[in-house]
């Protein structure tokens, strides 16, 4: 039942009987519910366990550029107030707070990166090296994946990944430009917005 919940990630109760062994063994065999244990003992009676599964944060990793960049570091402070751990691969960030975790190599290889299913991955590479972290991204199965970036550089590094056979399942999941429509125009409006789409 454990296991289950933490595969799950849903809590539950579990009902377990206190039953003589007789009765025990009726109960288990006639009752297929998981969420109900009958457990021989003289006891009596019945508790109610709840079962909650400890579940690590989901991970929210920016992909940055380097230099300052009040998007990225809204994201970091956003991040951390809704509980996800914050990673950052940027070889130079400017951030007026530290993320969980902070890659820094200047040729970071991101097929290195430990990918988990329910990380968010949040693109802030403004152009040349888009293409190429989308595609390596492509090839993960995470939760989601948004690009920052005009509606012409979206277009242009789309076509590029179609030139080079990313699967279209991927193309059409991508988050691109990253965000919730809500009309954002300031930093602090775009974080919101892309904490809301992610």
């Amino acid at each position: 039942i454990a296991q289950q919940a933490l595969r799950t990630g849903q809590e539950k109760v579990v009902k377990v009987h206190l039953e003589d062994a007789r009765s025990a063994l009726d109960g288990m065999l006639g009752n297929p519910s998981p969420d109900e244990v009958y457990v021989e003992t003289n006891c009596g009676g019945m508790m109610e366990i709840y079962v909650e599964p400890y579940l690590p944060p989901d991970r929210l990793i920016l992909i940055g550029q380097g230099g300052k960049d009040d998007v990225e570091d809204g994201l970091v402070r956003m991040g951390k107030a809704l509980g996800y751990e914050t990673v950052v691969i940027d070889h130079l960030p400017v951030l007026n707070q530290d993320p969980d975790v902070l890659l820094t190599d200047l040729d970071y290889d991101l097929n290195n990166f430990d990918f988990k299913e329910a990380d968010s991955f949040v693109v802030l590479t403004k152009g040349e090296r888009d293409v190429p972290t989308l595609e390596i991204l492509s090839k993960h199965d995470v939760r989601f994946v948004g690009i920052v970036a005009s509606l012409q550089r979206v277009t242009e590094d789309v076509e590029q990944l179609r030139r080079r056979r990313v699967a279209p399942a991927f193309l059409e999941s991508l988050h691109s430009p990253v965000g919730l429509d809500i009309g954002a125009i300031t930093p602090e409006e775009v974080v919101v917005s892309i904490m809301a789409d992610v």
